[in-house]
């Protein structure tokens, strides 16, 4: 009976254990964060790309005093999207 109450005592003064510093759920958004930020964005060069190819057909199709407004208006919207993307 005594032996019982000292282990018992003795296990009631012991600390208890202390929860994990870094819990996994931290350790995986950080790791997605990371390799979000370190992943190229393909997405502004292809709308890049395809800004230029339109302004090119366009040179094509219109006529030179149509065709060099609209190229500009048109570079300035593909460049507010690139912009845009980037953030």
């Amino acid at each position: 009976m005594e032996t019982a109450k000292q282990i018992r005592n003795t296990s009631d003064s012991l600390t208890p254990l202390r929860p994990p510093t870094a819990p996994a759920s931290d350790i995986a958004r950080v790791k997605k964060d990371i390799v979000s930020i370190s992943k190229p964005n393909l997405l502004v060069v292809q709308i890049a790309l395809a800004t230029i190819l339109v302004c090119l057909l366009m040179y094509l199709v219109l006529p030179a005093n149509y065709a060099h407004p609209v190229a500009v208006l048109l570079l300035s919207v593909g460049f507010a999207v690139g912009i845009f993307l980037t953030k």
